[in-house]
């Protein structure tokens, strides 16, 4: 499966191609912005809580699991397989080289960045979360800005459609989008563990709540 390394190789950023594009995210769009959907965008929240902070995150995000494709439009089931799909190769190649074994993946995180919307610095996995692998999808690249950017790597992107992009989640690992300077960037966000202990966990906690 053909990749190319952000930075050096030995970081383990690395930058697939696959077959997702604008007309995919056209379509997302489309689904979730339609006055009689029963799926739509929200604000993006942040933190163990979920509340949304727009000086950290200003986006506008829309998560979906497995277990939910029956249960939303069809052609939002049919984008989150594509998606998915598209993603899981770009894992599974990912853990072979370097022989991990990657059983679940979380919830994907369909994102929409207007102008002016950003994702400040994050790392993935953190005192609330747990994960191991992350990655980021990019459907289109017809916008201005909106670059990723790990800060402790001082290596910048501008993402291609098509584009996935898979690192380690641990702290050296943080990144922000930058802001979007004009048009709209649709992205895939999701991330990987060996298996689902600390998800089943967190899900147990906050359910008593």
């Amino acid at each position: 499966m053909k990749y190319k390394s952000l930075g050096n190789s030995k970081f383990g950023i690395r930058i697939y191609q696959s077959e997702l594009n604008g007309h995919i995210s056209a379509d997302l769009d489309r689904c979730l912005t339609h006055e009689q959907s029963c799926n739509t965008w929200s604000l993006a929240a942040v933190g163990y809580e979920q509340i949304p902070d727009a000086s950290y995150r200003n986006c506008y995000d829309f998560k979906m699991r497995e277990d939910q494709v029956e249960s939303v439009q069809e052609k939002v089931g049919e984008i989150y397989k594509i998606t998915t799909g598209q993603i899981r190769a770009c894992v599974e190649h990912y853990s072979r080289d370097y022989r991990i074994n990657m059983g679940f993946m979380e919830a994907v995180n369909f994102v929409k960045y207007s102008t002016g919307e950003h994702f400040s610095y994050h790392s993935d996995h953190a005192y609330h979360y747990v994960c191991t692998v992350s990655t980021v999808a990019y459907f289109n690249d017809d916008y201005e800005g909106g670059e990723l950017h790990f800060d402790k790597f001082d290596l910048r992107v501008k993402p291609q459609e098509g584009q996935i992009i898979v690192f380690p989640s641990t702290f050296l690992y943080s990144h922000a989008s930058l802001p979007v300077t004009s048009g709209t960037k649709f992205a895939a966000v999701t991330m990987f563990d060996y298996n689902n202990e600390y998800s089943e966990f967190r899900k147990n906690l906050l359910s008593k709540y």
